[in-house]
């Protein structure tokens, strides 16, 4: 028997429960073909929208200060199968503001940005998400520490933003805080900051300019490696 009437004579194959199916060798070589294919596709697929793959989000919401707000928020994290992987919360006047980033599987984050939308309207927050990648590493970059503090006056902030901006720095981190001075109760204002210097850029020269820099505004600074 040549290859081909092999190909073409029917055999049985145990089908459960109990029977047999008839089938040729080509009809079976061309249902293993197709399964191999549609699995090509499937993986396509799945790479395309994201399917095993951890994708990420990030949350902004806003509203008036009141308990429960990072409750609600994490619960509807934790009840659409997400996993906050980073925070920053703080109250501003009398608004509570958090940003949240999230990871999970794309069906997971595809039903958490439906829910929050519905949350926001419920709990009168201003919800607001953007899809993002994992956070970028700066290997030739040097994180530094950034202490100001100064007697409150327009600009501060811009004056040190624009500062690094001169040096193409990326600020990572910027806090702020205003208070009033022991005994005198002057208005004073504080900056940290957390900065990335890259490796191009002198160090001690760059701390020079910095600091002549603060003398010309009247800032007192604190540079230092980060901890």
């Amino acid at each position: 028997m040549d290859a081909r009437a092999a190909a073409r004579r029917p055999f049985f194959v145990p089908v459960s429960p109990g029977g047999k199916l008839e089938v040729t060798a080509n009809q079976l070589f061309s249902v293993l073909r197709d399964v191999a294919r549609s699995r090509r596709i499937a993986a396509h697929l799945r790479m395309r929208i994201g399917v095993g793959m951890e994708q990420y989000l990030v949350i902004s919401a806003l509203g008036a200060d009141q308990p429960g707000i990072v409750s609600t928020l994490t619960k509807a994290v934790l009840d659409c199968g997400g996993n906050v992987v980073d925070s920053r919360m703080t109250v501003l006047g009398g608004e509570f503001a958090v940003m949240l980033m999230v990871s999970g599987e794309w069906n997971e984050i595809a039903k958490l940005e439906t829910t929050l939308q519905a949350l926001g309207r419920a709990q009168n927050l201003t919800v607001t998400t953007k899809r993002t990648e994992p956070k970028a590493e700066h290997p030739q970059a040097a994180p530094y520490s950034v202490e100001v503090v100064a007697i409150d006056h327009p600009g501060i902030v811009h004056q040190l933003a624009d500062f690094m901006a001169g040096f193409n720095i990326n600020i990572q981190d910027l806090r702020t805080d205003r208070y009033p001075a022991p005994h005198t109760g002057t208005a004073m204002f504080s900056v940290h900051m957390v900065i990335h210097i890259p490796a191009a850029i002198h160090i001690t020269r760059f701390r020079e300019q910095f600091f002549e820099y603060c003398d010309r505004f009247n800032l007192d600074a604190i540079l230092e490696p980060a901890k």
